[in-house]
């Protein structure tokens, strides 16, 4: 119901509605300044119509348009004092209480904790994102090329923007070079790890360079007709410039040997299938006239140019070294090398 004096009109509202006696009065108020100032427009704009109508017969249109426009103000303001005089409608109370319902029900959500779903979903959030965060550091450190150690720049095999994959970068360090060498079956049980050896480079040919043997394959290397292994040597220290793909003469020193019997590797051959050895012997008859006989041999240490002779030749004996003459002499080692691996 509505109260009203002589100054204000105060809409009174049901329990739990939603808008209160102020705003209500504060839209009534509004509604009816609007309302006079409609009047007041519609009072000037009929003065105006008034005027034109007894003054000048150009100005008539004009007047009627503001005539109208007014009284459109003024029944929009009318409408509006009547909503509020009506009070809100059954929409805008359900709306209102809508919102507050849900309202409601976050400020229980904040006041009792989050349930224990939205726990746990928020458990699966933080592993998912240290998954994600370990994935892109993974990521970040395997783009990156660190090198395993100090060293020279020898080849780069990629451009900026190539797909990656097989060897990018080759290094090498120049301070611990390495020779890899074959040596035959026949002398690779003479061989130990920690043995001392002798480098000649080709390029230093008067130079000698110390080395260590740091390791020997396990298995044999079949690339060729003849078996052999693979051995790896340190290089020692050395005040030459070695580089990197440079030949060398090694020579390991297995045992050594005094007075014993030697022959050029080149006048031996070896029978793989047997594990036999021979070297032709020349044989000159008195008249001056030359015979050449394979004869079987046993051989004891040898190195890369020299074999030791333990039997089937003695001291003074010819052997033909290859296919050609002239032959060499078998006898002490008193002008020869010591054999040495």
């Amino acid at each position: 119901m509505c109260i009203r004096d002589s100054h204000t009109t105060i809409l009174v509202t049901e329990p739990n509605a939603f808008l209160t006696a102020e705003t209500l009065a504060e839209m009534e108020l509004n509604a009816r300044a609007a309302a006079q100032q409609a009047n007041a427009t519609l009072a000037a704009a009929q003065q105006a119509y008034d005027d034109l109508v007894n003054g000048n017969p150009g100005s008539v249109s004009a007047a009627r348009a503001g005539v109208a426009s007014a009284a459109a103000q003024r029944d929009a303001a009318q409408a509006q004092l009547d909503l509020l005089n009506q009070g809100p409608t059954a929409a805008t109370v359900a709306a209102a209480r809508a919102t507050l319902a849900q309202a409601q029900v976050r400020l229980e959500q904040l006041q009792n904790g989050p349930t224990e779903a939205q726990r746990v979903a928020a458990e699966v959030a933080v592993e998912s994102a240290e998954i994600n965060l370990a994935r892109a550091e993974r990521l970040l450190a395997e783009a990156t090329l660190v090198a395993p150690f100090d060293g020279v720049i020898t080849a780069v095999n990629a451009r900026p923007g190539e797909p990656a994959s097989g060897i990018l970068v080759e290094m090498a360090d120049l301070s611990s070079l390495q020779v890899a060498l074959e040596v035959d079956e026949v002398d690779i049980a003479q061989i130990r790890v920690g043995q001392t050896a002798e480098l000649t480079p080709a390029t230093f040919p008067d130079e000698t360079v110390p080395a260590t043997v740091a390791a020997i394959a396990p298995e044999a290397s079949a690339n060729s007709d003849l078996v052999t292994y693979r051995v790896t040597l340190d290089v020692g220290e050395t005040a030459l410039p070695l580089r990197v793909g440079m030949t060398t003469d090694a020579r390991l020193l297995a045992e050594q040997l005094t007075g014993v019997l030697l022959l050029p590797n080149r006048a031996i051959q070896a029978d793989r299938s047997t594990g036999t050895y021979s070297v032709n012997l020349v044989t000159t008859a008195a008249d001056g006239a030359e015979t050449i006989e394979s004869v079987p041999v046993t051989i004891g240490l040898r190195d890369n140019r020299y074999t030791q002779i333990t039997g089937g030749l003695a001291e003074g004996d010819v052997v033909q070294i290859g296919n050609d003459l002239p032959v060499a002499s078998f006898g002490p080692p008193d002008q020869q090398e010591a054999p040495g691996n």
